[in-house]
């Protein structure tokens, strides 16, 4: 009699390691995807809350302003009056693996930004003001151009403030 005793795998065995392995890369890419979006809809937030704050001066209220604002060890952007008592519109914590930027100019050059960029630096029981700026009827005064970006995502979003018109820009920048 003579015995088959090929060495191998079957058909079933592999398709169900094929199975298994699509699974694994499909869950790694998805991970890979939820920080970009993330960082995204952050940005989104934070160009929400400035043309909120473009409005309401233009409606008349000059007295208001786009704050990024680190208190207690974590960072928050918020709208609030400029007269005292201050009053706050809005106030939003910001995503903790957000990492936040800024240049004083809002030039279109950012091959150097590591240098030339300031970033936050939060410590628990110091309280500052990082980011301000604020609208007139056709103009922007303050900080000119922030960066956010994540370490889980090979992008980075600059929000330009333009001081002459007071427009706001966003460029995606890939890493």
């Amino acid at each position: 009699m003579k015995r088959n005793d090929t060495k191998g795998y079957t058909l079933i065995e592999l398709i169900i390691v094929l199975a298994i392995l699509s699974a694994m890369l499909l869950m790694a890419s998805l991970r890979a995807d939820l920080g970009t979006a993330a960082l995204r809809s952050e940005a989104q937030s934070v160009i929400s809350a400035m043309r909120y704050t473009r409005q309401l001066n233009v409606n008349g209220e000059l007295s208001q302003r786009f704050r990024i604002i680190a208190e207690d060890g974590i960072l928050y952007y918020c709208v609030q009056s400029r007269t005292s008592p201050v009053k706050t519109y809005i106030k939003t914590r910001l995503d903790s693996s957000i990492i936040v930027q800024k240049k004083a100019s809002a030039d279109a050059d950012f091959d150097s930004y590591p240098v030339l960029a300031q970033y936050t630096v939060v410590n628990k029981g110091i309280n500052y003001n990082f980011f301000e700026s604020y609208f007139s009827e056709n103009a922007a005064k303050g900080d000119g151009t922030l960066l956010l970006e994540s370490a889980d995502s090979k992008l980075m979003y600059k929000i330009t403030v333009v001081p002459t018109s007071g427009r706001i820009y966003m460029y995606e920048i890939k890493r």
